[in-house]
């Protein structure tokens, strides 16, 4: 019997130990759990498996947010921006090649192109935001030394589609206030260990008053938070991220411990 007791108390202390869970796998162990619980749970022990779901759901925002503004979503609208300055560039390059003897517009656009662009273009070989600011510069520049009206004589569309490619990419960065600011790697390894602290919370709500001795009620909890296992982080495997998971959380001091009614 001491044997068994032992047992039970070992089982209850795991589940109700706070656990290591990957961002991903929050939502599926939040529902895992909600399909698995008893149908008697208290109003405490609903509160407390429905702040899982709530937690849940912050991770998911999180992670969402940080995908709007990842290398892969930006590279559509970085890659449009450099395409078109260097379109603008190669065009009057292109028309400078021309004598003047031939057509006044040849010098005129040798004239600007090393105006705008002394350097070549490299900037276009930075990432996004990079991209973004020597576009806002040279865009400011085009404007203050009233090269609109010859750029658009000498390459038409051109201008515009600078314009417009640089509006794009500057709303995919959130730099136009269209997007809020990007959640670090922090704050999602913040909200996990909040997903994690609200398990075992939860499972702790569903250990007061439980009878270690009492079969029925052992199987009952084990049931009910038997998905925690499936998902607890047990060593590093290849490919996680580990600084989305953050340290297991620790409840703070004067948290009862499990069985206490």
């Amino acid at each position: 019997m001491v044997s068994s007791i032992q047992n039970a108390v070992a089982v209850v202390s795991n589940l109700t130990s706070p656990a290591r869970i990957k961002s991903p796998h929050c939502t599926p162990l939040a529902a895992r759990l909600r399909a698995v619980a008893p149908t008697d749970l208290s109003p405490d022990q609903r509160e407390a498996l429905a702040v899982v779901g709530r937690i849940a759901d912050e991770v998911d925002a999180i992670t969402k947010d940080r995908m709007r503004t990842a290398p892969p979503a930006l590279r559509g609208p970085r890659n449009n921006a450099v395409t078109s300055w260097s379109s603008m560039n190669a065009a009057l390059l292109a028309i400078a090649t021309v004598p003047g003897d031939v057509d006044a517009d040849g010098p005129e656009a040798a004239a600007i192109a090393l105006k705008l662009f002394p350097q070549g273009i490299t900037f276009t070989q930075d990432d996004a935001h990079a991209v973004w600011r020597s576009g806002h510069v040279l865009i400011s520049r085009i404007t203050e030394e009233g090269l609109e009206a010859r750029l658009d004589a000498l390459v038409p569309a051109l201008r515009a589609s600078v314009m417009h490619t640089h509006t794009q990419l500057g709303s995919a960065l959130g730099v136009d206030g269209s997007v809020g600011a990007v959640p670090t790697t922090r704050s999602l390894a913040d909200a996990v260990s909040r997903f994690a602290f609200a398990v075992s919370s939860y499972a702790r709500a569903l250990s007061v008053g439980l009878d270690p001795q009492n079969e029925v009620a052992m199987e009952r909890f084990e049931k009910a938070l038997g998905p925690i296992e499936d998902f607890r982080v047990t060593g590093k495997s290849d490919g996680d991220d580990e600084a989305d998971e953050g340290p297991p959380p620790v409840f703070p001091p004067g948290t009862p411990p499990p069985f206490v009614s």
